[in-house]
């Protein structure tokens, strides 16, 4: 948590759970609430294991959609991980974010857990 300067006086973990995505298996879009920052730890899955998939949380960024001669970061209105074991990734708790189906034959097995800070909450700045 050092990397964010957050002030707090400790971390926990507030919930952590296995997942195992089956072939034909995805998960809907949501947030984890009540949390500061989500993580998901790849045990296995493979290019066909279903993608994490982060939208792009703005509503104003689908009122005008072009069409594209090829997908690019630059362009794209998603994000997506593709699982590769022993891979982390860590994003913040109020993003939405699914999985996309697992195409493959193998299962998609991850852990997963939310992290929140403790101590005061709010900053001077607030204070008008």
């Amino acid at each position: 948590m050092a990397f964010m300067r957050f002030r707090y006086a400790d971390i926990s973990i507030t919930s952590l759970w296995f997942n195992v995505s089956r072939p034909g298996y995805s998960h809907k879009n949501h947030v984890h609430p009540n949390n500061i920052l989500s993580a998901v730890y790849y045990l296995r899955g493979d290019a066909e294991a279903g993608d994490l998939v982060f939208d792009d949380p703005r509503p104003q960024a689908n009122v005008l959609l072009p069409d594209v001669t090829e997908s690019t970061e630059f362009n794209a209105h998603a994000f997506r991980v593709t699982p590769k074991p022993g891979q982390l990734i860590m994003f913040p708790s109020w993003l939405a974010h699914r999985v996309a189906v697992n195409r493959g034959k193998v299962e998609r097995i991850s852990i997963s857990y939310n992290v929140m800070l403790r101590g005061d909450y709010g900053f001077d700045r607030a204070h008008a």
